[in-house]
């Protein structure tokens, strides 16, 4: 993972976009082969998270401070920045985590209560506002700077030679996510192999 924060920080900076690092982890090749693994035993518990549950927690961190409508126009949300100390410290002090979800719960509780005495209650705007995570956010956001695809950029290939991918595809062994992935180091190897 720190491979993935020091190639982000190009300038050498220590400090990164909270959400362009999180996005970045759970897309990369090596981090994706253990990201349903346990990575925090939670104090006074039994309980244990994976890692991709801590990158939910960082996501979470910044939406709350977001949530919090306390900044003014010129004033920076620090929680949107994290530094690779911080980061670590989301596997050594999960304490600050719960404390802040347990008051984030309690602010959110307190909300529907202020709406319910205002009758002013959009279900469809809070569902909507619940399903747009970080992720989904930073997705579109990327896939708006994509560049569009010139037909010079194109690649025609037959149908005998995209077959003949699909099945390299399917000989490599599959990554241990569970989901239909596998290495990318491993699936060029093998197409390069492929004569």
């Amino acid at each position: 993972m720190n491979e993935v924060f020091q190639r982000l920080d190009k300038y050498d900076e220590g400090i990164l976009r909270r959400s362009e690092f999180v996005m970045a982890l759970r897309t990369d090749a090596k981090v994706i082969d253990f990201i349903d693994c346990e990575a925090v035993k939670k104090a006074y518990s039994n309980n244990t998270l994976t890692l991709d549950q801590v990158l939910l927690e960082i996501e979470k961190d910044e939406r709350y401070d977001q949530s919090q409508g306390k900044l003014g126009k010129n004033e920076i949300n620090h929680k949107e920045f994290v530094t690779w100390r911080e980061f670590l410290n989301y596997f050594s002090d999960y304490q600050e985590i719960e404390a802040r979800n347990r008051k984030q719960s309690h602010m959110a509780t307190a909300q529907k209560v202020v709406k319910k005495d205002d009758g002013a209650h959009d279900p469809e705007a809070e569902a909507e506002n619940e399903m747009m995570t970080l992720m989904e956010q930073e997705k579109e956001r990327r896939l708006q700077e994509l560049p569009k695809l010139r037909p010079a950029d194109q690649i025609d290939i037959t149908e005998k030679q995209l077959q003949l991918i699909k099945d390299i595809f399917d000989s490599c062994p599959r990554a241990s996510t569970g989901k239909d992935a596998v290495s990318v180091s491993n699936f060029f190897v093998t197409i390069r192999k492929d004569p």
